[in-house]
């Protein structure tokens, strides 16, 4: 692909653009798309299009095949540039994912305020600047949330931080996307710059890309026969008498997926042949093979050359050759394998429970406002997003099997991980997201956003799969089983109240766990929190020391009315082995590594720290005692100085007192 691309490397934005403008056109290059994604990671500013000599304009414009959009989310407002988000990195991902080449974040990009990049391929090179410009209206028209000026062909475009997203086999294919131009067109005031060639609209029966099957050897071309692949890329009307699939009935989404499944890809797709030449790119000799998960019974479609590598089900391979978006790509195929979805009653009830619910998470601002506490705590849209895909799998799952009180569904994390980021490295990533993600689980249902089912409660049939995929799997508890309630006007003010709670008792997000619920609102609430582990004891170790920790602060309050969390840890001794116990939990320290007293000190006072804060609100409670920040006024009263107490005139930590007073809405505290 050919087009304009500045030698000069960037760490940041630049800020002189009048230099690049000056160099820019003098600097054309010939590179493939991933070339491309390198130099710009480089910091490198581009032109995606081919100038002529000269200044870069417009008129000296001569061909493009690469299209960028630019979403900076802001808008002027009297001249001043105001943050508007409108397109997330999320967003960005779900909604370019069969178009995109690959996808940037610009110098100035942050989570807060995302800046991005979205860059596309055109499978064809344009050379006229009216069908040009006809198609950066189209995308215009499509993003108005874009930056205007992205839509200019001779366009400069800084180079970025990260590729937050890749896809360089992705192609917009000229012939499809032209039949979104005439209404475009149509609106064009100048009728003769929005004229396009005939040819430009040719129409068949099977019109667009071809399949690529491009072997020049023809033992490989001879291995396909009846093949269905250009069918499926221009969506076939008539796919349903290619299949010849029987009618069939189902009543929910989930079922219909595992019947998709099951169905056999040679036939679907018309390759006869195990190995064969792959159709997701080009290749001479055969890289691909379809096979069949004995475990699930799904077929799957595999490529093994290191340029493509795709895997995946009918569902993935449909996505991928027709463009479409999850929803119509399984229109198509429902379509095909003459599948129909029928709704009983209560599957119609219990859709519009879910939709009422989602309809209030998409509305923080409602939540802000009317549920403050709970809001609070839903920190980011990691949250919502994680809470509105329980919601998703709800609403696929919404079987006839069960027709009784609400939705009941089941679900890994590392299922419900893959659904939100389907395109990241899922075995490192799952490292660093599964728990937060737990945790995330965890709080949705102590907030009663989410309710966890324990085995005793599920009809048999549910508890039988439960056991069996535990089993299979090799899981230590079973697998959760959920519901999904709803989010009304009765219910939400509990959900307030537990969020409330939640902060007076000073529990915190990051050390949510069955052991801090067990100590601070006792063994009932961290049952129904944790159901599949009702009964399961907490560690020797966690028990002893939260005792010791509980000595220590109940002498000193004794001794002088009051205790600073730094003391406690500080006069509270571990009856045990550390440097055992660190190799225990650490495998990647060898056992003939002799720890220092200054690691072992470390470990010791985090572990101290990290106990109290799961036992703190339980505690507190039991003893009647509060957690207050020191003042003027406080100090005066308890009599605290720099000479007596260690604690400066100008320092004012926390501290545990007695409770003159109790204010807090808290639960009892269960033997523990």
């Amino acid at each position: 692909m050919k087009f304009m691309l500045d030698q000069i490397e960037y760490k940041s934005k630049p800020t002189d653009p009048w230099s690049i403008n000056s160099r820019i056109h003098n600097h054309a290059v010939d590179l493939t798309i991933e070339q491309l994604a390198d130099e710009v990671m480089k910091g490198k500013t581009f032109v995606p299009a081919l100038l002529k000599q000269g200044a870069r304009s417009q008129a000296n414009w001569i061909s493009q095949q690469i299209i960028c959009l630019d979403f900076d989310n802001e808008i002027i407002v009297d001249g001043n540039k105001i943050k508007q988000i409108t397109m997330t990195e999320e967003k960005a991902i779900e909604e370019f994912q069969h178009e995109a080449a690959f996808i940037y974040t610009s110098f100035n990009h942050s989570r807060d305020h995302p800046k991005l990049r979205v860059v596309l391929v055109l499978d064809t090179v344009i050379d006229d600047k009216e069908l040009m410009d006809n198609i950066l209206k189209y995308f215009k028209l499509k993003y108005p949330s874009a930056d205007e000026k992205c839509f200019e062909r001779s366009r400069m475009f800084y180079g970025g931080r990260s590729i937050i997203w890749s896809d360089f086999n992705n192609k917009i294919i000229l012939d499809r996307l032209l039949d979104n131009l005439p209404s475009i067109v149509k609106s064009t005031p100048n009728k003769s710059k929005g004229v396009l060639s005939p040819q430009y609209f040719s129409k068949g029966v099977i019109r667009g890309t071809k399949p690529s099957i491009h072997s020049s050897d023809d033992k490989y071309n001879k291995s396909i026969h009846n093949n269905n692949i250009s069918l499926i890329i221009n969506q076939f009307e008539y796919m349903d008498r290619v299949l010849n699939s029987n009618p069939i009935t189902f009543n929910s989404r989930n079922e219909v997926y595992d019947y998709l499944k099951r169905q056999d890809l040679h036939t679907y797709l018309g390759i006869e042949n195990k190995h064969f030449c792959c159709v997701f790119h080009e290749e001479s000799k055969p890289s691909a093979n379809i096979y069949i998960n004995p475990d699930t019974g799904y077929w799957h479609y595999k490529c093994h050359s290191s340029s493509c590598g795709f895997t995946g089900t009918i569902i993935q391979v449909t996505e991928r050759l027709t463009k479409l978006t999850n929803y119509k790509s399984l229109q198509f195929l429902m379509n095909a394998y003459r599948i129909s979805l029928e709704k009983t009653e209560w599957q119609e009830q219990q859709e519009s429970l879910i939709w009422s619910n989602l309809n209030i998470l998409n509305d923080p601002e409602y939540i802000k406002n009317t549920y403050p506490a709970f809001f609070s705590m839903m920190r980011t849209d990691n949250y919502y997003n994680l809470l509105k895909e329980f919601h998703y799998i709800a609403l696929e799952n919404l079987s006839s099997m069960n027709q009784e009180g609400d939705a009941l569904f089941y679900a890994s994390m590392e299922y419900i991980l893959k659904r939100l980021y389907p395109f990241h490295d899922f075995d490192n990533f799952k490292y660093f997201k599964k728990k937060d993600s737990l945790t995330r689980t965890n709080l949705f249902t102590y907030l009663n956003v989410l309710e966890k089912l324990p085995l005793d409660k599920l009809p048999d049939a549910y508890r039988e799969k439960a056991e069996e995929e535990a089993k299979r799997k090799g899981f230590k508890n079973t697998i959760g089983f959920y519901t999904i309630p709803s989010y009304d006007a009765n219910s939400l003010p509990e959900t307030e109240r537990l969020a409330k709670q939640f902060k007076e008792l000073h529990m915190t997000v990051k050390n949510f766990d069955r052991e801090m619920c067990l100590k601070t609102l006792g063994e009932e609430e961290a049952n129904r929190v944790f159901p599949t582990r009702k009964g399961e004891e907490v560690a020797k170790v966690n028990v002893e020391t939260a005792r010791l920790l509980e000595e220590t602060a109940l002498m000193i309050i004794e001794a002088k009315g009051w205790v600073t969390e730094e003391e406690i840890f500080e006069y509270t001794v571990l009856d045990i082995d550390i440097e055992y116990t660190i190799k225990k939990n650490n495998k990647a320290i060898k056992d003939d590594h002799v720890l220092s007293e200054e690691e072992k000190k470390t470990w010791a006072n985090n572990f101290k720290k990290k106990r109290w804060k799961k036992m703190l609100g339980g505690f507190l409670i039991a003893y009647g005692l509060e957690r207050v920040r020191l003042n003027k006024k406080l100090k005066t009263d308890l009599n605290i100085t720099y000479e007596d107490d260690g604690i400066p005139d100008n320092a004012f930590p926390f501290i545990i007192k007695k409770e003159e007073q109790k204010n807090i809405s808290a639960i009892a505290v269960a033997e523990i």
